[in-house]
């Protein structure tokens, strides 16, 4: 009489193995849909943070406080201030305290002012675009109000732009900033 040995045979192992590998196989479509959603609300959510820091800071050191696209953020806390049409803030952002209250003020150290927070850009090129360039410029000033005339807004992007995963961070004129689901306007 033959006595069965605790285990799995090899015919239960690679039927579990295939399983797996189906199930898998479905799931990975659906994990990169995620991924993506995910890595975009998480990008809409800092820059949203940043523009209410932004607020913040102008808020509580009553005087004016920008923040600005940079193609040359470092590990110094300087750098310079992009203001064109082609630059977002995917590469990077600087924050810093604008005693002049000049809207298009681009070296942030200029007229004494200083740079309180800067942030390094995205390597994965997820896009963070304004919707005018005037934009790549937001000033608060020492009540909280941004420098605009009307509501603005920044498009978040994946590298490829699929618009299933674009989000929209809308700011209006009193320095309110929100997030939503991709439109083209914020009204």
């Amino acid at each position: 009489m033959r006595r069965s040995s605790p285990g799995f045979t090899l015919i239960e192992l690679l039927t579990v193995i295939a399983i797996v590998a189906i199930l898998a196989t479905l799931a990975a479509p659906g994990m990169q849909a995620f991924l993506l959603r995910n890595r975009v609300a998480s990008l809409s959510n800092e820059f949203t943070s940043a523009l209410q820091q932004t607020r913040a800071l102008a808020i509580s050191k009553n005087s004016c406080v920008s923040l600005c696209a940079s193609t040359t953020v470092d590990q110094t806390n300087t750098g310079v201030c992009a203001n064109t049409a082609t630059d977002d803030f995917q590469k990077g952002w600087l924050i810093f305290q604008n005693p002049e209250c000049d809207a298009a003020e681009t070296t942030p150290t200029d007229n004494g002012g200083v740079v309180l927070v800067s942030r390094t850009g995205e390597a994965n090129r997820y896009s963070i675009k304004p919707s005018v360039a005037a934009l790549s410029i937001v000033m608060f000033d020492p009540r909280g109000f941004a420098n605009l005339a009307a509501t603005g807004n920044f498009q978040i992007a994946t590298p490829n732009a699929d618009a299933d995963y674009r989000r929209t961070v809308c700011l209006d004129a009193a320095g309110r900033a929100t997030v939503r689901k991709y439109t083209a306007t914020c009204l």
